[in-house]
């Protein structure tokens, strides 16, 4: 019998205790660099025990066409074998406010509102580590769907320069009253200026009525999530990004895409191939996610 060989190749996993957030994570780091020796970029990817192998093919299929450059890709996850065990923690953790919407599997309420202890864990315990043991330089972007767009949007507020690139897709805008929406007032009445570049992805089923009708062909663990409460995620999204271009920041890059045939959890995929493009690509990948606000 052969020996077991990585189902993706040149990759880590390490578990970090954060003294932060009071709990241990699971980092992923994939090399898509070709053993370069510093300067390289950084993606960095929230619900990892998903999202983490899906992003680094995504990464090495478009280097193969020269459409993105070296870079790492750190993975955020948790101790755990899959994305559904990772429910109440990410909830915790990509959250910005306390709210009783979220549900465990036993029908008490999931802890909520972690997001700035977790984005202080990102800046002062992770990616301290990831500079100490990859080879990169201070060019580092963001990725995350649903919650995890919500945890983009909430950082992209809260402490703009911690990414140069926000790749949100389907963000979970309608958390608590829409909370994100008020931030961004927020922010805008207290500065004249977002030096970011952030695209903003949604499935375009995303809809009330289109999240119905996925909802009846998921399995039933999983149709809470699409139908209650009802939400328009499209509008929530279109109504987000025109709030940023009304405010014509001089140093935002804007970028929207509702994505045809998509839905919720259809649309993962697309988004990071598109998000990645425009984030790291040339002219002509840009030109394939409709400009909002180009500068």
């Amino acid at each position: 019998m052969s020996a077991a060989l990585p189902v993706i190749g040149d990759c880590e996993v390490h578990d970090i205790g954060s003294d932060i957030v009071g709990d241990t994570f699971r980092i992923f780091v994939g090399h898509c660099h070709d053993h370069a020796t510093d300067g390289v970029s950084t993606v960095y990817v929230t619900d990892a025990n998903g999202a983490f192998g899906m992003t680094v093919d995504i990464v090495r299929h478009l280097q193969l066409g020269g459409h993105l450059p070296p870079m790492v890709v750190v993975g955020i996850g948790y101790p755990v074998a899959t994305l559904r065990d990772t429910i109440e923690k990410r909830t915790r953790d990509l959250t910005p406010t306390v709210s009783n919407v979220m549900f465990a599997a036993d029908g008490s309420t999931m802890a909520t509102g972690g997001a700035a202890a977790f984005l202080r864990f990102v800046v002062d315990e992770l990616m301290p580590w990831v500079s100490s043991r990859a080879p990169i330089g201070d060019d580092a972007s963001y990725i995350g769907h649903s919650l995890g767009g919500l945890f983009g949007a909430y950082t992209l507020f809260e402490r703009p320069s911690t990414f140069r690139g926000y790749a949100i897709a389907s963000p979970s805008i309608w958390w608590d009253d829409h909370q994100i929406r008020r931030r961004e007032d927020e922010y805008a009445a207290a500065h004249d200026d977002l030096a970011a570049t952030v695209v903003l992805t949604i499935g375009a089923c995303e809809t009330t009525d289109g999240r119905t009708r996925a909802a009846a062909e998921v399995p039933e663990f999983a149709r809470p999530a699409l139908i209650a409460p009802a939400r328009d995620m499209v509008r929530d999204a279109e109504s987000f990004v025109d709030a940023l271009a009304r405010r014509r920041y001089p140093s935002l890059r804007l970028r929207y895409r509702a994505i045809p045939d998509e839905h919720h959890v259809s649309v993962p995929p697309v988004a990071t191939s598109h998000s990645l493009r425009v984030l790291f690509g040339g002219p002509g990948a840009r030109d394939l996610v409709p400009e909002v606000v180009l500068r």
